[in-house]
């Protein structure tokens, strides 16, 4: 189906929550490495979620219990998606309670995916959203987002299949 361009590489994102429970989103541009004309794409490997205050980089805490989940999707629409949700490519999330224990208690870090022959997630989206929400509003909450990918090329045929598909389900 596909076959490497690149060796794997490294794009990380930080999404701040801090002080809100409202979704909070932002968008990485891949249209540097997804290129219609030449049938190039990308192949998601693994993503890492990094939870962490940012005033002092330490993991997060809260007075209180709370939940924070987010989400990576091949589509942009500032919402997180259900489970199930064909865009959706990997999540994370976190349960923290005031007895200081913290758990990932819906997926697994980092978000390893064997979806390709190779291993990887591909897309062939010039763009990627990170959604991140939070059940109490935290101070200096934020995520950081490793994603590992690399560059691919695939044929045509298949192009055009994850386009479609891509396309049909917006």
């Amino acid at each position: 189906m596909a076959r490497a361009k690149t060796a794997p590489f490294i794009i990380t994102e930080v999404i701040s929550a801090a002080s809100t429970t409202a979704i909070q989103s932002g968008t990485l541009d891949l249209s540097a490495y997804v290129d219609p004309g030449d049938s190039q794409g990308v192949e998601i490997m693994a993503v890492d979620y990094i939870w962490f205050t940012q005033n002092d980089n330490m993991p997060a805490f809260h007075s209180a219990d709370f939940r924070a989940v987010a989400q990576l999707k091949d589509n942009t629409n500032n919402e997180l998606v259900p489970y199930d949700n064909i865009h959706l490519v990997s999540s994370g999330s976190l349960y923290y309670d005031a007895q200081n224990v913290v758990s990932n208690i819906s997926d697994v870090y980092p978000d390893i995916l064997y979806l390709s022959k190779d291993g990887g997630r591909v897309s062939v989206n010039d763009s990627m959203e990170i959604c991140v929400k939070s059940s109490a509003s935290v101070a200096n909450l934020a995520c950081a987002v490793r994603i590992q990918m690399r560059v691919i090329s695939l044929n045509k045929r298949d192009y055009m299949t994850l386009a479609l598909q891509t396309v049909s389900d917006n």
